[in-house]
């Protein structure tokens, strides 16, 4: 009696597990698609990614943060660093599995088990990737959520922003340090400018509500800065980890606190390039220490000076020498980078690369997503800081 027992009982439980091995790709493979599918969808409408990023999206991104938050290091920089020796090593056992397995014929069980690996990894990355990041891409713009519309306006509009900017980035940087060759530098260390740059996204967002998480960020520096830089990329958020990384081998006073807001912004909840900078500007235009203020001063003066093409004007101004000095070095310091033909062309190969990616994550223009517009700016002086120098 126990062996006419066990014998269909094993046989079931063969068959259930054939079924099992068979459905578990298809699984893994159906939830890839679906994540893929469902913020193309119709169905994943602006309402529902507005509702995402500001109720569901910080709760998510928490725990990655959290996580992050526990290292000093980059734990990005980490993994690229290992992560590059250890696909070689990954690659190589692959192929030596694989020669085993037809040897001893198990090539199509090796062949499942791998299948299984990839697309469980797929599903970890890109899910991650989506949850943390790529979900973000169809809400509002913050321009839309300030309710700022671009209207025509006239030359002496434009003007009269572009020296209320540059008289603030005038102030600023005449109240901070400058090294033996006249050029500004940073007022505190950089742990320092990041707890600082939290505080002050989360008061702006208390301000205008652009609907942000108020998650702690902990952006970190990355050792290898110098080398990074052949890429001429500045900061990166990785959305896997949750994780703000930031360029820190020339620390450019008007670039940088504009860098680690953005990285941040990203982590806090918006994806699109042209949103993290314009809410970076406006946080730094609204702190208290000049080194922040001068750096959002800057874009708003550079930004409207391209469109008015009138830089020559101010080659008078004695004051517009300290921001030369600080041009200039920054520029020298990218040529640096850019004097041999490998550097040219890796940072080729990063600039198109960040470009098809933007592109694939639906901002059209790639790159040149990350200007913002502006008549943004414009609008968003004359909506709210005009009525408060009036006051």
């Amino acid at each position: 009696m126990i062996r006419d027992y066990k014998r269909p009982f094993s046989e079931r439980h063969r068959v259930l597990g054939v079924i099992l091995m068979i459905l578990f790709p298809i699984v893994m493979a159906g939830v890839i698609a679906a994540v893929y599918f469902v913020p193309n969808s119709p169905l994943y409408t602006r309402s529902v990614a507005n509702y995402y990023s500001v109720h569901i999206f910080p709760k998510v991104a928490y725990l990655g943060n959290c996580f992050s938050n526990i290292f000093m290091f980059s734990i990005t920089e980490l993994l690229a660093v290992v992560g590059t020796i250890a696909g070689i090593v990954i690659v190589v056992c692959f192929f030596v599995c694989l020669v085993r397995s037809i040897i001893r014929k198990r090539f199509l069980k090796f062949l499942y088990r791998a299948l299984c690996v990839i697309l469980a990894a797929v599903l970890l990355i890109y899910g991650s990737f989506q949850l943390m990041h790529g979900l973000n891409y169809k809400r509002d713009t913050s321009a839309r959520r300030l309710g700022l519309e671009i209207k025509e306006r006239e030359i002496g509009d434009l003007y009269a922003v572009e020296m209320w900017a540059y008289q603030g980035a005038i102030a600023a940087r005449s109240q901070l340090g400058e090294d033996y060759n006249g050029v500004s530098h940073m007022m505190t260390s950089f742990p320092e400018s990041v707890f600082h740059a939290n505080m002050l996204i989360n008061a702006v967002d208390d301000k205008f509500d652009f609907g942000l998480s108020d998650t702690f960020i902990r952006s970190k520096p990355v050792m290898l800065s110098s080398y990074w830089s052949y890429t001429n990329i500045v900061g990166l958020y990785d959305p896997v980890l949750g994780e703000s990384n930031i360029n820190v081998d020339y620390t450019c006073t008007y670039d940088l606190p504009i860098t680690i807001c953005h990285e941040m912004i990203h982590a806090k909840g918006y994806a699109k390039e042209g949103d993290a900078n314009f809410i970076s500007v406006i946080c730094c235009i609204m702190s208290d220490r000049a080194d922040f203020r001068y750096a959002g001063y800057f874009w708003i003066f550079t930004s409207i000076a391209n469109i008015l093409d009138n830089y020559d004007q101010f080659a008078y101004d004695p004051n517009f020498r300290m921001l030369i000095k600080d041009i200039n070095a920054s520029d020298k310091y990218w040529e640096s980078k850019e004097m041999t033909k490998l550097a040219q062309k890796v940072g080729e190969v990063s600039e198109a690369t960040n470009n098809t990616y933007l592109e694939a994550n639906g901002q059209e223009g790639g790159t040149e997503t990350y200007t913002v517009d502006s008549n943004i700016y414009v609008e968003f002086f004359y909506k709210y800081i005009m009525p408060e120098i009036n006051q």
